[in-house]
């Protein structure tokens, strides 16, 4: 039976580690989003400072700021987008988790109740033995 269990908690544990990959693979993606609005908010400022002492580079920094605001709402789109299976995922993972934990602790129950099963039947047939021994000795005796 702790065969079984212990077959069962491989399989959870692998189910959980495919739901901490899954995880990971959206928080990483939620961190390179945020990482790609700051670094076009940093270009978008110093692109403007630069804009602000030169006519030439003033002219194209408005197409620039313009294509920047759009990659920055697309951006902040796909993190509205991502937000629900981050949440999912999370569950997921949580669910797993209890579920992992359930199963490993019914295995070691298990185990537990086996191994006390096994000391009280090596108990029993030393108790056994022991009176086996003590009915000999009282055979010898009343044989003298």
């Amino acid at each position: 039976m702790s065969d079984t269990l212990d077959t069962l908690v491989r399989l959870t544990k692998f189910e959980l580690d495919e739901k901490r990959r899954a995880l990971k693979f959206l928080q990483d993606q939620e961190d390179a989003t945020y990482e790609a609005i700051k670094k076009l908010e940093d270009e978008r400022i110093f692109e403007a400072s630069k804009a602000k002492n030169d006519v030439h580079l003033l002219q194209a920094y408005g197409a620039f700021a313009a294509m920047a605001k759009k990659k920055i709402a697309a951006l902040h789109l796909f993190l509205t987008e991502l937000s629900p299976q981050l949440e999912t995922a999370r569950e997921e993972l949580a669910t797993t988790f209890g579920e992992y934990k359930k199963v490993e602790i019914s295995r070691d129950n298990r185990r537990a109740k086996e191994l006390e099963e096994q000391n009280h039947k090596e108990q029993k047939e030393m108790d056994d033995l022991g009176m086996q021994g003590h009915r000999r000795k009282l055979r010898d005796k009343l044989d003298d």
